[in-house]
């Protein structure tokens, strides 16, 4: 299952390749910011991975039920790690996103 992936990093490496051919392969224009976004790539494809390893375990209906939790975790890692500021905004819709992971439960 880890085919698709890698599938999609090698084209969207191919993609940066034919559109920023200068800038490829010279990370130095992202600065300070390029190992973020090497650990925030890293993390994704790990969720991916765990999504589809729990839905060859679990039936769909709780694999998605628990599902959208990543956005709700997602905002309370930035809030801790990264102080990021809690607008009414964000927690409306973080209450939101735990109201849609009860109803798929219940429903």
């Amino acid at each position: 299952m880890l085919w698709p992936y890698l599938g999609a990093a090698l084209f969207g490496l191919l993609i940066a390749y034919i559109f920023e051919k200068e800038k490829f392969g010279n990370i130095t224009h992202l600065g300070k910011y390029w190992k973020g976004s090497v650990l925030i790539g890293l993390f994704s494809v790990a969720g991916g991975y765990a999504i589809f390893k729990a839905l060859s375990f679990g039936p769909l209906s709780g694999v998605y039920a628990i599902h959208p939790a990543y956005t709700f975790i997602a905002g309370i890692f930035g809030f801790i790690f990264f102080k990021e500021k809690l607008t009414k905004k964000k927690i409306i819709l973080a209450l939101l996103s735990i109201v849609g992971m009860i109803l798929l439960k219940i429903g």
